[in-house]
């Protein structure tokens, strides 16, 4: 078997959440949009966005598609270059 791989620390959350949040801002979209355009119900969105809960990888996925950004811009910076490399 692999390693085992465990669930995400709170820092990685927020991490994502923060860089989810920038990427929204840059592209000049609101949240509300952005939550719409994904299929996620605005309080979950917010939830996720303010790190208090993860994203699902196919909720990033949809959110970069949105926005029109590559997925790397989402993985926390404590994550090896070459792990970064494949997303």
């Amino acid at each position: 078997m692999g390693r085992k791989v465990e669930r995400m620390d709170h820092n990685n959350t927020k991490q994502i959440a923060d860089k989810v949040a920038s990427a929204i801002a840059r592209k000049d979209r609101s949240l509300a949009s952005v939550a719409e355009a994904v299929g996620i119900p605005k309080t979950t969105f917010n939830r996720k966005i303010n790190g208090r809960t993860d994203f699902y990888m196919g909720e990033l996925i949809a959110i970069a598609v949105t926005l029109g950004v590559g997925l790397d811009e989402f993985v926390p910076d404590n994550v090896p270059m070459h792990v970064r490399a494949a997303a």
